[in-house]
């Protein structure tokens, strides 16, 4: 069956899967049955116009049965084949549920919020340009629905003024007053209208969580490629929709993976069992993580690319209290050298989740003497941190012609213009040691200071970085940029 599906993947574009959409099969025959159902009149039915997934069935109206021409009921014996080994769901490292059985003592999220900003009733945008690359960021005073319309079409006017279009965007993210109830039901809805158009299917790959009190009530920020989408293009995407016992399905108009130009974007993944697309109940960060993991790790499993190709990894948690847990287990799960992981607040994820990771990197083979890191293993940052040390650091990850990087800035005595020097002193640092060009940035810093370093960022660098407001940073730095370059030339190991 399997070289059959390929052919008709390669002649009509279907996917081997089934998607989008599911396979809803109906057995005619099979040795079991006593006799063999005929269907004599059916009729396709449409019942739902989308770009993204037309829903249609199978309505039969006549039908009679016939005997088997080999009826196995005389006695002879059924043989049903065994599920190949690679294809065993949950068996990579233990199956998933066992992820919970050892789960720790899930603890109740503490949020923070303040006093929310009110600067502008109109969308607003800024964006780096960098050779065929464009980072837009568009804002919006607006929550829910009329929000992510407003901003939406900021984003779509700002990229056709740069050369671009929507259907040239590799990943979204979209951030949100709130991720729960009809207000996010309706927020998708309105991303859908935009991203769900023919121009951009199959859509972009993309992370969505809850941003604290302060921010705008709706952000989209979104990195494209001129002309991902030409004939010559080797960009694919990898979009699941339906319930499946391999990896979770998207629960959005989003894809899982996008690779596109030697880059892999990948979705933020949420510790969902895949079959009933939920989390476990109790499950704590600890376990929410090593599911985090392991979900990613599958998806990979239905791409060209490689999990060991994946250098930076964001982890969105709702606690400051789950630092430590999402540090430990992440770097337990990963070989060492390759990556790093930048843990950022959030107030609320998708699902009542505790932490969301989402990951980009390399599909290309990237071999060991051209990845390179610096600075101090990153897996051991929080102790230096939490001692409220006055420093800066920055440390990076670069698989060939990309350099991931977080820089965090710590001191109890500087000013806020201080820091903020502080911090683009390391970002002009980075660009200079690896002659490379900013592709993508989010600076998070913490509230109190926030208009302050926002206006010194403005002063030396234009508003072209994406300033987050947040009541608190783990590890308790007052800067903690996450940080993505793109540089011309591959290193040499």
């Amino acid at each position: 069956m399997r070289p059959h599906l390929h052919k008709l993947e390669d002649e009509y574009g279907s996917h081997v899967c089934g998607e989008g959409g599911e396979y809803e099969t109906l057995v005619l025959s099979m040795p079991i049955f006593k006799k063999k159902l005929v269907l004599d009149k059916v009729q396709v039915v449409l019942h739902e116009v989308s770009d993204i997934a037309p829903v249609a069935y199978l309505r039969i109206e006549e039908f009679h049965l016939e005997p088997q021409i080999a009826n196995s009921a005389s006695g002879a014996s059924v043989v049903v084949p065994a599920v190949p080994e690679q294809l065993r769901p949950f068996e990579a490292g233990g199956k998933f549920s066992d992820l919970y059985l050892t789960a720790d003592p899930c603890i109740e999220a503490k949020t923070i919020g303040f006093a929310s900003c009110c600067d502008t009733v109109h969308p607003v945008t800024h964006c780096i340009v960098t050779e065929d690359y464009v980072h837009v960021v568009a804002l919006s005073n607006l929550p829910g629905s009329a929000g992510v319309s407003g901003a939406s079409a900021a984003l779509q006017q700002k990229l056709i003024e740069e050369g671009f279009s929507l259907g040239d965007i590799l990943y979204v993210w979209l951030n949100l007053e709130t991720v729960k109830g009809q207000s996010y039901a309706e927020a998708n809805r309105a991303y859908c209208s935009v991203f769900g158009v023919s121009e951009c299917i199959p859509p972009p790959s993309r992370a969505c969580i809850a941003m604290p009190n302060g921010n705008h009530p709706v952000s989209i920020e979104a990195i494209a490629r001129r002309s991902r989408r030409a004939g010559d293009s080797d960009s694919r995407t990898l979009h699941v929709q339906s319930l499946s016992e391999w990896a979770p399905p998207c629960i959005g108009p989003y894809a899982q993976v996008v690779e596109d130009c030697g880059i892999t974007f990948v979705s933020g993944a949420l510790a969902m069992h895949a079959p009933n697309a939920s989390i476990q109940k109790g499950a704590g960060v600890r376990a929410q993580t090593r599911g985090c993991v392991f979900n990613i790790k599958r998806t990979m499993q239905a791409t060209r690319s490689k999990f060991e190709g994946l250098a930076f990894f964001v982890a969105y948690t709702v606690s400051p209290e789950f630092f430590h847990g999402i540090h430990e287990e992440f770097y337990s799960n990963i070989e060492e050298g390759r990556s790093i992981l930048a843990v950022v607040p959030c107030i609320g994820l998708p699902k009542d989740a505790l932490v969301e990771i989402r990951a980009v990197g390399s599909y290309l083979d990237v071999p060991d003497s051209n990845v390179h890191t610096t600075g101090s293993q990153c897996k051991d940052l929080a102790p230096a941190v939490l001692e409220g040390e006055d420093i800066t650091k920055a440390f990076a990850v670069r698989h060939g012609n990309l350099i991931f990087s977080q820089i965090f800035v710590s001191s109890e005595t500087a000013s806020s213009s201080e820091v903020c020097n502080m911090f683009l002193n390391e970002l002009d640092a980075l660009e200079q040691e690896h002659d490379c060009l900013l592709l993508s940035t989010q600076v998070y810093v913490l509230k109190t200071e926030a208009d302050a370093i926002e206006a010194c960022i403005f002063c030396r660098r234009g508003k072209n970085l994406n300033v987050i407001r947040s009541p608190w940073l783990p590890g308790r730095p007052r800067v903690l940029g996450v940080v993505t370059f793109r540089c011309s030339q591959l290193v040499v190991g």
